[in-house]
């Protein structure tokens, strides 16, 4: 039996149903809706397959498998793509800032080199210094073995220091950049000495030297101390790149000279003596005589207080030797000594060169075991009666000079006192009365001048014609 029913319809009429027909209309309900939930299940999985909301190249789908944010096409903000990470190896969730940056200068080729910078997500200027650093090499200084080991050793740790830098950027420690050992010196940034001279390459850069040709003559001197302001005294004789016997004579001198190296006529002498590159045995005799004649100079000078300008009057000094040829021949002490006391008289106490006078002096002074006696201005001490001493300060520099004078003037009237060597002390004791009475005794012939409102001077014509006078009555009865 059929029950039967009524429904209204979409049109609104009225429609008759059974019970029957309810069952039917109901299986195809809910057939149907399951059909719409099976389609848009379908509809949502194909969706999800094949959508990429970011565009990065990666499905939705794998985003959400590997964690990436399916909305931003770079998850870790290192301006490398999702998808470009996972195809090339790298983690898309950890930034790689030191790879993005090798890309951008087309070196990715070398990423595993340092890969180790990447490690905490971040790129520091020192990272950038390092690898712009190793891209400025030559390409077979990139491919060392051994430059390779020590980029491995700085990126070890995933940190660049300051420090490391610098020590990569020189690789034999010698004070000098790869870059400048390769490209401006061309000397081996892998050897700290390249011309195996005991100098560093840094070292000879510095002192102007060249480091790529040995310069034993400049490293034997600054092993024995000479200052670095001398060096240019020997520099020539490294043109050849070796050191010969004369040489290192030479240098020995140099270095000998100590103090003298002062004295800027002997710095001169010197040079002109190297200048050349070489160094013959006569020029190693004449620097020889002329430093022992010019220290000979400096130490009388050093000890005389008339001397206003001690290494002034000592160049000076140094000057007349030379004109007077005490290079090529070798000066005794008392010669030495003269031309010391004359070089003050003339620059300390403003007295004229008369060369020709100092050289009759010193032609006397030479005089074996007489000289001496005729430079002898020590001192006098008299012993008076009352038992008390009276000493008698002589002027040195003033007596040399009117000496000189005095030498040259008998000579011109005709007695050479060189052929008398036995007069030498008594002319010495002669010049010393005569210049303690004319000028320096406290009631002789300066004060009774001064009280004429007159300064009498060595030079002054009625003291020599006086001088002149004494000798001629005094030669008369030598």
């Amino acid at each position: 039996m059929e029950i039967m029913g009524v429904w209204l319809n979409p049109l609104g009429r009225a429609t008759s149903y059974g019970i029957g027909n309810s069952v039917r209309n109901r299986l195809m309900i809910i057939s149907l809706a399951l059909l719409v939930a099976l389609a848009g299940i379908a509809a949502y999985i194909y969706y999800t397959n094949i959508r990429d909301s970011d565009g990065d190249g990666l499905k939705d789908v794998v985003e959400n498998r590997l964690g990436t944010n399916p909305f931003r096409a770079d998850t870790d903000g290192d301006n490398l793509n999702d998808k470009f990470e996972v195809e090339n190896g790298l983690d898309p969730l950890k930034p790689n800032p030191v790879y993005a940056y090798l890309l951008e200068r087309g070196k990715v080729e070398e990423y595993e080199l340092f890969k180790q910078l990447d490690s905490d997500g971040l790129i520091q200027a020192s990272d950038r210094e390092l690898i712009d650093y190793y891209y400025s090499l030559p390409a077979e200084y990139r491919s060392n073995s051994d430059v390779l080991k020590l980029v491995e050793q700085v990126v070890s740790d995933g940190r660049v220091s300051g420090e490391e830098i610098s020590l990569l950027k020189d690789w034999d420690r010698d004070g000098l950049e790869n870059i400048l050992e390769i490209e401006e010196y061309h000397t081996n940034p892998f050897e700290e000495d390249t011309d195996g001279d005991g100098l560093s390459d840094g070292f000879e850069v510095d002192l102007g030297t060249e480091p790529t040709r040995p310069d034993p003559n400049v490293a034997y001197v600054l092993e024995k101390g000479l200052a670095r302001e001398y060096l240019y005294l020997v520099e020539p004789l490294d043109a050849d790149g070796l050191m010969q016997h004369e040489e290192k004579v030479f240098n020995d001198l140099v270095v000998a000279s100590g103090d003298l190296l002062a004295i800027q006529t002997l710095l001169d002498y010197l040079y002109n003596k190297s200048r050349d590159g070489e160094i013959t045995n006569e020029e190693l005799s004449y620097a020889s005589n002329f430093i022992n004649i010019v220290n000979t100079i400096y130490s009388v000078i050093k000890q005389e207080e008339k001397a206003l300008d001690k290494v002034g009057d000592t160049d000076y000094a140094a000057t007349l030797a030379l004109e007077l040829g005490f290079d090529k021949v070798e000066a005794s002490e008392a010669t030495g000594k003269a031309i010391a006391l004359y070089a003050v008289a003339v620059k300390s106490e403003v007295l004229p060169e008369e060369l020709d006078a100092l050289q009759q002096l010193t032609r006397c002074t030479q005089i074996q075991g007489y000289g001496d006696r005729l430079v002898d201005f020590s001192p006098i001490i008299f012993h008076s009666v009352d038992g008390k001493d009276y000493v008698l300060d002589i002027d040195g520099p003033r007596d040399t000079w009117m000496l000189a004078r005095h030498i040259h003037r008998v000579k011109r009237e005709g007695f050479d006192l060189l052929e008398h060597p036995e007069m030498f002390e008594g002319i010495n004791a002669k010049i010393i009365a005569n210049a303690w009475s004319l000028f320096d005794a406290e009631y002789g012939i300066s004060f009774m001048e001064r009280e004429k409102s007159r300064v009498i001077k060595p030079t002054d014509s009625d003291v020599w014609e006086l001088i002149m006078l004494q000798w001629r009555l005094y030669s008369q009865f030598a």
